[in-house]
């Protein structure tokens, strides 16, 4: 692990008639800049791979295994601080998405059927049942979809 706040790194990149090197530099605190001519430029993606690829290939290594992806602690992708990226699963990011709040789930047979119910007292609107079970709005649309408009929608287990 480097433990410098940016690091210099230059790229070679050969084709039929030259080799073209690319200067970039990369930084703790989740930026990327490019050479050009005289000037750093930010960007986001270099050697079709998001920023936060390379900051944390500098910083920490490359992946330890290939179904391994760049995982933000916070869920907000414009963090790419080192401190905020980690080298994950897919599952550790679904993970972190859920802790943080970034992801609802869908219902259950009950969950829905519960919902339903709620919704015909007439207290609840569709808004409100989301936010009560932290479901998406489709999923509270579907689940009382046939009370609205009665085109025949049913459950599993009303069948």
């Amino acid at each position: 692990m480097k433990s410098e706040d940016e690091v210099i790194i230059n790229f070679e990149r050969g084709c039929n008639t030259a080799t073209l090197t690319h200067t970039y530099k990369v930084t703790r605190a989740g930026h990327v800049y490019k050479l050009y001519g005289e000037d750093w430029v930010e960007i986001t993606w270099a050697f079709k791979r998001p920023a936060c690829v390379l900051i944390l290939e500098t910083f920490k290594g490359p992946k330890p295994r290939s179904d391994y992806e760049c995982c933000h602690k916070d869920d907000d992708r414009s963090n790419n601080h080192i401190d905020n990226l980690y080298w994950g699963t897919r599952g550790n990011n679904i993970e972190d998405a859920w802790e943080n709040g970034k992801r609802v789930r869908t219902l259950s047979l009950e969950e829905r059927a519960q919902a339903r119910e709620m919704y015909l007292t007439g207290n609840y609107s569709r808004n409100r049942l989301a936010l009560h079970f932290n479901a998406t709005l489709a999923d509270i649309c579907g689940a009382t979809k046939d009370i609205s408009f009665g085109q025949g929608y049913r459950f599993k287990g009303d069948i």
